[in-house]
């Protein structure tokens, strides 16, 4: 049975993942997590993460707002 979960739980999970994989993002002496750095840097490229990893994920949780 799935789980249901809300857009916004689905986006902490998503960042959570992104920052266990990935090391601190380090910019002129200033450390940033992998999730920030990624959505404020290439807001594209993280929703198209975020749409990527929640089709993977489609077998265990049911997005619902």
């Amino acid at each position: 049975m799935k789980q249901a979960i809300t857009t916004q739980e689905a986006y902490e999970m998503f960042d959570e993942m992104l920052d266990e994989c990935n090391s601190e993002v380090d910019v002129c002496g200033y450390t940033y997590a992998p999730h920030y750095a990624l959505k404020t840097l290439d807001p594209i490229a993280y929703q198209c993460a975020f749409n990527d990893w929640t089709s993977s994920m489609e077998e265990e949780f049911e997005i619902k707002d």
